[in-house]
């Protein structure tokens, strides 16, 4: 996905473009090189299982979060909901907001929001 968003962004930004059969090309040839890359360090690293510890992750809360934008208007609306390792519902807010840029700004409010309360 990468290779298709960095042609895109040549296009647009730099007036570069390749022929479309190039960009899966590319990353396929990518792929099979960080592939072999993998194998080569495989082979020549091998593991200690020995040495290897397991890790607990203790149970943990999750923020989720959700978010409308309207580009019109550059209101943002946001939710977010707090919940604990058994899937409960510790907290909850929704609020809204003027002049939010984009989206993506209104989620990491709605994210913000939400690690605030749980701090």
């Amino acid at each position: 996905m990468a290779y298709l968003y960095t042609a895109r962004n040549n296009l647009i930004f730099e007036r570069k473009s390749f022929p479309a059969q190039a960009i899966p090309a590319k990353a396929l040839l990518e792929a099979k090189i960080w592939h072999s890359a993998n194998l080569l360090l495989a082979i020549t690293q091998p593991r200690h299982r020995s040495s290897e510890k397991k890790l607990s992750i203790p149970p943990v809360s999750t923020c989720f979060t959700d978010e409308a934008w309207r580009e019109d208007t550059k209101i943002g609306g946001m939710g977010w909901i707090l919940k604990d390792p058994g899937g409960s519902t510790i907290r909850e807010n929704t609020s809204a907001r003027n002049f939010v840029a984009s989206p993506l700004v209104a989620e990491a409010l709605a994210i913000l929001a939400g690690l605030r309360e749980a701090i």
